[in-house]
């Protein structure tokens, strides 16, 4: 090629091969830079999907207890009338024993009171049941502080999958150990999710190498509020640690 591009009289080829070679070499960097932007797409896709399973999840949850708190209170009437039957009748024990059974019936309905938020409430009580289930110890230590400040899609995407991949992870342990606590932290509101992993997490800097959907979404969370997240591993525990900004004008 170099011959014949070096002939003059062959102006017509070089100037041939040379648009070939740009018109290829523009070819590829769209090619790539389109590949790039399908996958940025096609990752925040997956990442709405995840948070929208996890709304659905926390809806459903939600609907149920509606559905059972309406048969219950449709059947208000029929409780009450027993119970007078009872009282009228002079069966003390009996009532005593009926009564607690329609509490009990009751408690199921109503999240425990961990914080001043009602869908971490919900989240939280779920999340316990769940490990229950699995045998997983879950605890809710420490809540001094508030997240009020965040909206309920971000509540639910971060707390739903903090806690998720930890009773994933601690679930395939001996020990099977969650734990969940917020605090205060000046103006700021610290979250910590530590869990029992069966090996060691490989950790960079804070940072935890293979990242899923949730993880990212978490990140995505966290950045959303300004806040920073940092991955620690001691003795068989994963811990994660979220520091989170409350907003100037809450």
């Amino acid at each position: 090629m170099l011959t014949t591009i070096s002939d003059r009289e062959n102006l017509v080829i070089l100037m041939v091969c040379v648009g070939s070679i740009i018109f290829c070499n523009m070819y590829m960097l769209y090619f790539i830079k389109f590949s790039d932007e399908r996958n940025i797409y096609k990752l925040k896709v997956e990442m709405m999907e995840q948070q929208e399973k996890l709304q659905y999840g926390n809806y459903k949850i939600q609907m149920e207890k509606y559905t059972e708190a309406m048969r219950i209170i449709h059947d208000v009437d029929k409780y009450v009338k027993h119970m007078e039957t009872l009282y009228r009748e002079r069966l003390m024990e009996e009532a005593i024993v009926y009564t607690d059974q329609i509490s009990d019936r009751l408690k199921g309905l109503l999240p425990t009171k961990f914080t001043d938020n009602p869908i971490l409430n919900c989240l939280l009580s779920e999340k316990k049941k769940e490990a229950e289930v699995l045998g997983i110890q879950f605890e809710v230590k420490n809540f001094t502080g508030e997240v009020n400040f965040m909206r309920a899609i971000d509540i639910t995407t971060l707390f739903g999958n903090l806690i998720d991949n930890a009773m994933t992870a601690a679930k395939c342990t001996e020990e099977k150990y969650v734990g969940v606590s917020v605090n205060m932290l000046n103006e700021m509101v610290s979250i910590r999710v530590d869990n029992s992993v069966k090996q060691e997490i490989p950790i960079k800097n804070g940072e935890i190498w293979n990242k899923g959907i949730g993880i990212l979404n978490i990140e995505r969370c966290v950045e959303t509020y300004t806040g920073s997240i940092i991955y620690s591993y001691r003795n068989g525990i994963l811990c994660c640690d979220i520091i989170l900004n409350r907003p100037e004008n809450e």
